[in-house]
């Protein structure tokens, strides 16, 4: 039987979640990032999704849900090789996404016991899926899920090393363009904003996707970091570019600019 790890001995999951929207309504997507270095896999041509609907009148119990998730995986992974790629809490429903080697029995999830002990109405949809559509344009994190999740990384680490998020410091931030006029275009923009270029990088990399970077920086605390990383995503995506995050420095810094 093909498993991921059989494949793939270096692969190991690396789990985030993110706040997204579906068809206008909110949703958090529960996802592999690591999955997309691989995808699609081969031999992996099949998608399996086990929507779990709460009751009426009621609402979905998150951690009853999470048990639920943690072992169906295991016996489809155990069973079948199944491959987790991510989970959809949305509109009062739980949708569970897997890819598959073969098209299996849907009873074989509806008659396992711990999806019946859950007491959910449960739907099983299983379809042909080689291309990895649905992990790649639904789960997979656009550019601001990827934000939301890198912010959230980082600062969990600015907090269990016990900064103080009011403390203004100088915080460098970096975006890379495909265009060097595209890269003039932002520098202008961001000095506007009060940033100073740190480093530009005007000579290009032949061999990456946006061969010209700039650094830039500013004072400010790690409570700003939501709302001004969002507009320098913005900024960036509006010139065609890729923001590629920020570096917290330190207080000494400051008197640098």
């Amino acid at each position: 039987m093909n498993t991921l790890k059989g494949l793939y001995p270096d692969y190991e999951p690396n789990i985030a979640f993110y706040n997204a929207e579906v068809e206008d309504e909110p949703a958090c997507v529960m996802v592999d990032l690591n999955l997309e270095e691989y995808a699609p896999v081969e031999g992996y041509e099949y998608i399996c999704v086990v929507k779990v609907l709460a009751p009426e009148g009621a609402s979905i119990n998150g951690d009853k849900i999470g048990r639920l998730d943690e072992k169906l995986t295991e016996h489809l992974a155990e069973a079948y090789g199944a491959v987790w790629a991510g989970s959809l809490n949305w509109d009062d429903e739980v949708h569970i996404f897997y890819y598959l080697t073969e098209e299996i029995d849907q009873r074989e999830i509806l008659q396992f016991p711990p999806v019946k002990a859950a007491k959910y109405d449960c739907i099983v949809e299983i379809a042909p899926e080689p291309e990895w559509d649905t992990y790649l344009a639904l789960l997979y994190p656009d550019d601001y899920g990827r934000l939301e999740i890198e912010n959230r990384e980082l600062l969990g680490e600015a907090q269990g090393e016990g900064d103080d998020f009011s403390r203004a410091r100088l915080v460098t931030h970096s975006s890379y363009f495909d265009r060097q006029e595209d890269l003039k275009a932002f520098c202008t923009e961001v000095e506007r904003l009060g940033f100073r270029i740190v480093e530009l990088e005007d000579t290009p990399d032949v061999d990456a996707d946006f061969p010209y970077g700039v650094e830039y920086a500013k004072v400010h605390t790690l409570l700003d970091i939501p709302k001004i990383t969002q507009e320098l995503l913005e900024l960036t995506l509006a010139h065609n570019g890729y923001y590629d995050g920020w570096l917290n420095t330190s207080d000494a810094d400051i008197d640098d600019l």
